[in-house]
Formats: structure tokens, C-alpha cells, sequence
């Protein structure tokens, strides 16, 4: 890259986290209505730590750990881009036992690494709890040094954006739970929801996410009033 390069190529990053952003999003939500308890564990802390001023902010971001938790756990089991970008050998290797020969194409499946059950315990299932301790305390963290977690890559291929996305997802969410109230429609019970996914570019929900969503009184959004102080 150029000096010249981040001024010519920062609509590349709001245009592809544009979409990745969103499946996430999407995909975090769909849980958190699969798992009442947890949406309501997520609400009770978020609105403990923000308190009633009424806009989270990014300065409450770092003792949001059981919102990263959830957010990790999402990554694990629906990776945005479940393949990654692709790699290419530049001489013949051998990784873990197998031979690569040279220039050859390689893909990192971390959709299959993320419910892998030699590498998690109850592999299917969505519990946040399993990060509580050390795995939501920092964003760094998303960037796994074992190579367990790897939605945005690794090493000096990783995803250049990868901290705003993350920005991006947490005040996004956080938002969402804190000024609002969330339901299933009347009649539709959390295993009526499809979880079948859609590989494109990146993982989206096969069929959309339908919700009843309503203000919450208590913790009406105050961000006008901020601005104008």
C-alpha cells in the first residue's frame, strides 16, 4: 500500500463491511431469540452499564463482556465468511500431515472449525458462557492465538478492518438491546425459526429474521439531549 492507498480504498471497507456487518448482525439476533435467557442477560447488563443516560456510547464498550461473549460465540458458529479468502502455496509445505504442493489453492474452513467437537465442547450448542472467562474480556481476542477463532483471518492476510467491524457490530447491538424490546411474532415458537444458512460472498440467513419490536420506556433514546450539551 501507498500513503495514497487508505484515502483511495476506504469506501472498499464501508462497502464490504456493509454486508458482513449486517449477516452478523442478523445471525446474532436470530440466537438471541433462540435463547431468550441469554437476550435478557445481555439487556440486563447492558442497561446496568449504560444506566439511564440514554445512548451507549464506545466508552462503554469495554465493560460490555457478555455482549462480546454472545458476539464470539455468533463468529463461532456463523462465520461471515465461512471460507475466508483464499491462499495460494508458494512452495510445496507440509501443515498438520498434509502435503500441499506448490501454488496450490487453499481455503480455511472455519465454519467447520467453529463446530468442530474435538476442538468444543457441546459444538452445537449457543452458549456465550463458554468465553466468560478470558474470551470476552478484549477484542484481541477475536484474532485467536491457537487458531480456534478466526472470523476475520489471521496474521498479515487478516482482514485489514477488522476493528471497525467490530465497532461497527458492538455499538450496533448494543443499541438495538438497549433502547428496544424483542419478541417473535404471536404464534411462532424459537425452533419455528430456520437456521439453514446461504454461502455467498457472505453467510446469510436463508430465510429473513421476523420480530416484533417495541420502544422501551425506560431506556428511551436520549441522544438528541446529548448532542445538544
Amino acid at each position: 500500500m501507498t500513503r495514497s492507498s487508505p484515502a483511495e480504498h476506504s469506501d472498499d471497507i464501508f462497502v464490504a463491511g456493509s454486508d458482513t456487518s449486517f449477516a452478523a448482525l442478523e445471525w446474532v439476533m436470530t440466537q438471541l431469540l433462540w435463547h431468550p435467557c441469554i437476550l435478557k442477560k445481555a439487556q440486563d447488563e447492558l442497561r446496568h452499564v449504560v444506566g439511564d443516560k440514554g445512548c451507549v456510547e464506545e466508552s462503554d464498550l469495554r465493560d460490555l463482556h457478555y455482549l462480546r461473549a454472545i458476539i464470539k460465540e455468533t463468529f463461532r458458529l456463523h462465520p461471515v465468511i465461512p471460507l475466508l479468502v483464499t491462499r495460494e502455496s508458494e512452495a510445496a509445505c507440509t501443515l498438520g500431515g498434509y502435503d500441499i504442493p506448490a501454488k496450490s489453492r487453499v481455503f480455511i474452513n472455519t465454519f467447520a472449525m467453529g463446530r468442530d467437537p474435538e476442538i468444543w465442547d457441546q459444538a452445537l450448542e449457543f452458549s456465550p458462557e463458554r468465553f466468560k472467562n478470558g474470551g470476552g474480556e478484549t477484542t484481541d481476542l477475536i484474532m485467536d492465538p491457537d487458531f480456534k477463532l478466526l472470523p476475520f483471518g489471521g496474521g498479515r492476510r487478516g482482514c485489514p478492518g477488522y476493528m471497525f467491524a467490530l465497532a461497527t457490530l458492538q455499538l450496533s447491538l448494543a443499541s438495538l438491546l438497549y433502547h428496544f424490546e424483542w419478541a417473535l411474532p404471536s404464534g411462532v415458537r424459537a425452533d419455528d425459526v430456520n437456521l439453514e444458512e446461504i454461502f455467498r460472498l457472505a453467510t446469510m440467513k436463508k430465510e429473513p429474521l421476523f420480530v416484533v419490536v417495541s420502544n422501551s420506556k425506560e431506556f428511551e433514546f436520549k441522544g438528541g439531549e446529548i448532542n445538544k450539551v
